[in-house]
């Protein structure tokens, strides 16, 4: 069963490859559950999950200690799911107490992993941090979804675009293909407050643009996704963006019912029909 599951891993990695050189994205709906959920609640949350159709890819973020036992499940269920660590340490090994190697990671279940979210950028973790975060992951196989936001201060002065492209500075190394970039403005994560879709489609458009100056060769391979008080209410909306490929959801992916409404808007987006 366990290499059943790493062979259809390694078929959609390849799809998804195929799909970034023919110019095609596939979406993705990334769960944050942030320290939220015991082994108990993530086995009933695997358990209830319907996941659709194949034309969206499935991430889920549990806290570390979930990795091993949701795999098993994962696995048994031989569900579409790819479970992404919620940080990793830049070092390979050492004295780090508590702290979380890309090794372990993949040990533990893990094929991704988020690198710069918002919480974790509170923490005093910089540019030059990320990075090594980054390349870290990416030494070991891990793809990344590397967070970039502007704060609400920012936001009010004008700056959002010059704060994004300071921040994508970090993973100017990290190759196209392990990599993916979500847009979560800091004042609309976890407030109820979300940017509206015409909004975030302009953000988005310019980060492409980004991205494309730096993979120019590549820029197609690698995934934009809102994050932000994502819901079941609004990600049709975002799912219409041309250049929002996806989601990452926080509060709205501690329960299946309602992650799976997210992840079916933007199955839409993905399907053979549109």
């Amino acid at each position: 069963m366990n290499g059943a599951h790493e062979i259809e891993a390694l078929v959609r990695r390849v799809v998804e490859q195929v799909l970034a050189g023919s110019g095609e994205r596939r979406p993705l709906a990334a769960a944050n559950w942030k320290m939220n959920h015991t082994s108990i609640e993530a086995a009933a949350f695997l358990e209830a999950l319907d996941p659709g159709d194949s034309s969206c890819d499935i991430w889920i973020a549990p806290p570390a200690t979930l990795l091993p036992g949701m795999k098993a499940i994962i696995e048994r269920r031989n569900l579409p799911v790819t479970l992404c660590a919620q940080d990793v340490h830049e070092k390979e090994n050492g004295a780090h107490t508590g702290e979380i190697s890309a090794a372990m990671l993949k040990d533990a279940g893990a094929e991704a992993v988020l690198v710069g979210h918002s919480e974790r950028r509170e923490q005093g973790e910089g540019a030059e941090r990320l990075q090594a975060k980054a390349e870290q992951a990416a030494a070991h196989g891990l793809r990344i979804l590397y967070c970039i936001g502007e704060s609400e201060a920012e936001y009010s002065a004008g700056l959002t675009k010059q704060v994004l492209a300071r921040q994508l500075e970090a993973v100017r190394n990290i190759p196209a293909n392990l990599l993916d970039i979500a847009y979560e403005p800091v004042w609309a994560i976890g407030t109820g407050r979300a940017a509206g879709k015409e909004d975030a489609q302009e953000i988005h458009a310019f980060i492409r643009l980004e991205v494309q100056r730096h993979f120019p060769d590549q820029s197609g391979a690698v995934r934009i996704v809102y994050g932000g008080s994502v819901k079941p209410e609004n990600a049709s909306g975002y799912a219409d963006g041309a250049d929002i490929d996806g989601a990452l959801v926080g509060g709205a992916s501690l329960h299946a019912e309602s992650f799976q409404s997210i992840i079916h808007a933007f199955q839409k987006k993905g399907g053979s029909g549109g």
